[in-house]
């Protein structure tokens, strides 16, 4: 038996099943049959084996992969469409490394394969609201926001540390701050919305757009403070709300805003979904809204679902969500000095940019004027997906702890 085909093989199931189930032979059989169809993309053939043979579904070889593993290696789409669509194969089961299903299509260069897995893992998380379930977290699901705003935070230079040590802001990421307010307030006069302060990065490069209001909603004491220490309370036309935006958001008018920017600490993708159900009412029509992204930072095909989620979501809504990846290389020890977690693995940031109501062809040129031809060629404009097949990633095998072990598959012993 060659290493190829032992690899294809399951593990060892030894006796048959207590309960009457298939012995070891036959799953290998199930299994066999399972993987040449997968590798005819036999259409079908394959939706009768893990129907029938449910067991499949929990049955890896003996490098972790399933059954999806196998076809997004292969790049067998329709093996993929059928498998996504089987009871029990779970989009987010992790192999023996810790590799993903979509990860491995992306590494294999199959684009096509990869959209698919990031749609059909799309339409799975958001189906399961219904049943009480929540997407990963942005940034950390380790506390309740209440939680956070009774630490004492900790400015450094450049820095501000929650009371563990972890980042909630960090100094590199200016650059992408200054881009989210270039692209929010192309052009002066306008009235802007920022949700989280941190370090004011953003802030301060939305006053060098001189927009004519520019509301900050703030909900930690400590960052408060900072606020007062730099005058921000006394600045023309900039008014401070103190207090936890789902506390202020219904102070403020309709139709107020031409732009708007989220970027909060300890708060799960769940808030963000209930903040952009406001943003119809706050924004006016053509206005822009972005976001730190940083949902699912350590896992490149769970990120790519949940900006996937995240567009679905502001389409329903009627926003148009566009995503332009902005290369920012590896970061180094010097970036993490001092911090106890990094929140962030990739070598490609995608920026996104959402706007209200209809919009013509151009509208990316339009925003990019002050941008090289090459960025605006690189947008990923609606419906496309943000996440491409050469893209820079550079994803670590190091895992984030709240990638819980109860994401993995099962397998059989």
């Amino acid at each position: 038996m060659t290493a190829d085909i032992q690899r294809l093989l399951p593990p060892t199931h030894g006796q048959q099943e207590s309960d009457g189930g298939p012995d070891e032979g036959d799953i290998e059989d199930h299994w066999a049959s399972a993987v040449a169809a997968i590798c005819k993309s036999d259409a079908a053939e394959l939706p009768k084996v893990p129907l029938a043979n449910p067991e499949l579904s929990e049955v890896c070889n003996e490098d972790g992969q399933d059954l999806l593993h196998l076809a997004a290696e292969a790049g067998a789409a329709s093996a993929v469409s059928v498998l996504l669509e089987t009871p029990g194969v779970e989009w987010h089961a992790l192999d023996s490394l810790g590799i993903s299903a979509g990860e491995v299509a992306l590494s294999m260069g199959h684009q096509v394969t990869f959209d698919q897995l990031v749609v059909g893992a799309s339409a799975a998380e958001r189906a399961k609201r219904c049943e009480g379930m929540e997407p990963a977290s942005k940034r950390h699901c380790t506390a309740l926001n209440n939680a956070y705003l009774r630490q004492q935070l900790c400015y450094q230079e450049g820095k501000l540390l929650d009371s563990k040590g972890r980042g909630v802001m960090l100094g590199w990421e200016a650059p992408l701050m200054a881009m989210h307010a270039r692209l929010l307030l192309p052009k002066s006069d306008a009235r802007v919305l920022n949700v989280g302060f941190g370090l004011g990065l953003v802030d301060g490069f939305l006053q060098e757009q001189q927009p004519s209001s520019h509301v900050i909603i703030e909900a930690h004491s400590d960052v408060v403070q900072e606020l007062r220490r730099h005058g921000w309370h006394e600045r023309p036309s900039v008014k401070v709300y103190e207090g936890r935006w789902q506390e202020v958001i219904d102070c403020l008018p309709s139709d107020s805003f031409d732009a708007i920017f989220f970027d909060t600490y300890e708060e799960t993708y769940a808030d963000l979904r209930d903040f952009i159900s406001a943003l119809p009412r706050l924004l006016c029509p053509g206005g822009r809204f972005s976001f730190f992204n940083g949902l699912a930072p350590y896992n490149i095909f769970y990120h790519a679902v949940y900006c996937k989620m995240a567009q679905d979501d502001l389409h329903d809504l009627g926003l148009a969500c566009d995503f332009i990846p902005l290369e920012i290389g590896r970061l180094g020890d010097s970036a993490w000095q001092g911090v106890v977690q990094r929140y962030w693995q990739f070598e490609t940031y995608y920026l996104p940019l959402a706007t209200f109501g209809a919009r013509s062809p151009d509208a990316r040129l339009e925003v990019d004027a002050t941008h090289s031809a090459s960025n605006c060629a690189r947008w990923r404009l609606w419906p496309q997906m943000p996440i491409r097949v050469g893209d820079r990633i550079s994803r670590t095998n190091t895992e984030s702890p709240e990638n819980p072990t109860t994401l993995k598959k099962k397998k059989k012993k």
